[in-house]
């Protein structure tokens, strides 16, 4: 409730202090197909621009876990449907979380690189979590490209590409180095395309 509450008032806020551009919103599935959005990660509230965009559903996010140590963080962040993750391990809680919630057909977002990319040169070396889910759950990939600064009245763009299918690799036994890699082959340069438009 919290975050439907809180979603059109943040929109708002979002086109009040940003020149807000967002394209390619036709690309995100039906409601009832479950698939992650994935895209580059520049500022702590990239996750908060991603969602306030999806009309109907609400999007979950992985974050990293130390987000959660205060009480009113921990609660906050639950209401809003964020899933700590500890990124130093292989953390299966947070696997089943992202599970679950794409066994209800529900929303997943994700940024493979684990951490916010500053540079704005290159993606980091990606973890293999996104890859892993795709395939293990046999749901698309949203890529999503991120551009601006958030800077009071400055673009700030968000462009959605059309999902991505993993589909060749469901089934097959794939190791740690394979997700990386898959990811590195077939996600990232789409996402590279979209944050460069």
């Amino acid at each position: 409730m919290l975050y439907d509450i809180l979603r059109p008032i943040i929109k708002v806020l979002f086109k009040i202090l940003y020149k807000v551009k967002v394209t390619g919103l036709e690309n995100l599935p039906n409601k009832d197909v479950a698939y992650i959005i994935s895209g580059n990660h520049i500022h702590i509230w990239d996750p908060v621009f991603l969602a306030v965009q999806i009309k109907g559903r609400h999007l979950h996010f992985m974050a990293k876990d130390v987000l959660f140590k205060s009480k009113f963080l921990n609660w906050f962040l639950h209401k809003v449907y964020a899933i700590p993750v500890k990124r130093e391990d292989n953390d299966i809680v947070a696997i089943k979380s992202a599970i679950k919630v794409l066994k209800n057909k529900e929303v997943l977002g994700l940024f493979p690189e684990g951490t916010r990319n500053k540079t704005d040169k290159k993606m980091l070396e990606p973890k293999g979590g996104l890859v892993l889910l795709a395939t293990r759950m046999k749901v698309p990939v949203v890529p999503v490209g991120i551009r601006g600064e958030y800077k009071f009245r400055k673009p700030l763009i968000i462009n959605y590409g059309k999902p991505i299918y993993l589909d060749k690799y469901y089934g097959k036994k794939l190791t740690s180095e394979d997700f990386v890699e898959i990811c590195k082959k077939e996600i990232y340069p789409e996402i590279i395309r979209l944050k460069e438009m």
